[in-house]
């Protein structure tokens, strides 16, 4: 995607931290009390959570969780 070769893709999280490391943070256990609020940090109107990707050219159209919820 930076390279700009592909244009679109589904891809897990582990995958863009090296575009972002900050979003290495998401992986620490138990750090949301509950799923409701894991979805309302990763569905911040202004995406203040994935700004860093936008920055590089990556913009985040969807999430899914996948871990303990």
């Amino acid at each position: 995607m930076i390279k700009g070769e592909i244009q679109m893709a589904y891809v897990i999280g582990s995958a863009v931290e090296p575009i972002d490391t900050s979003l290495e943070l998401l992986k620490l256990p138990f750090l949301f009390p509950d799923v409701d609020t894991l979805y309302k940090c990763w569905t911040d109107p202004g995406q203040r959570l994935f700004s860093k990707l936008k920055e590089k050219g990556v913009i985040v159209t969807s999430l899914a969780s996948s871990g303990m919820w």
